[in-house]
């Protein structure tokens, strides 16, 4: 077979050109772009970091509940609860607001501002344990205490910075 007849026979494998090296992007978008992604990202970071240090006493409190929850039914106890909550609520609220409360007036207060659980006659022995000197609790109302309070510790919203004195 000659060359005439075989049209194939010419051809040759093509040339291919070296990769281009990585250049970043050249025009003045692509950099406006890349700016105004690094901006997103640092006011993300800024805010994120804002909210981690405004909800630190939340994961103070929660880990306190954790270590108070298992001896609950200590006397003392009930009332390392309420202090535990109440040291809580100061950090969100104005002091004048929850330092005074104590009984039925702070039920109403751990219910309105996110504890509906509080209101149930499971948690009455916290609301009782001021008045009483030794206030004894079953297992079912312990449990009821510890999901009403980590329930109100993480729920509760505080007012905006500019309503507190």
């Amino acid at each position: 077979m000659n060359a005439d007849s075989d049209p194939l026979a010419g051809l040759h494998d093509l040339a291919l050109s070296a990769p281009p090296d990585w250049l970043p992007p050249q025009g003045p978008g692509w950099w406006l772009l890349g700016l105004l992604l690094l901006a997103a990202l640092a006011w993300g970071s800024w805010r994120l970091w804002q909210w981690r240090r405004r909800s630190r006493y939340r994961r103070e409190a929660l880990a306190q509940l954790e270590r108070l929850a298992p001896d609950l039914g200590a006397p003392e106890s009930l009332a390392e609860l309420s202090a535990l909550l109440k040291r809580t609520a100061l950090v969100a609220y104005p002091r004048e607001t929850v330092a005074a409360l104590s009984g039925a007036a702070w039920r109403d207060f751990l219910c309105a501002n996110g504890a509906p659980a509080f209101a149930s006659a499971t948690c009455d022995p916290l609301f009782e344990s001021t008045y009483r000197a030794a206030c004894d609790t079953t297992p079912q109302q312990r449990t009821a205490l510890v999901a009403a309070a980590r329930q109100w510790i993480v729920a509760h919203r505080a007012p905006a910075e500019g309503t507190r004195p």
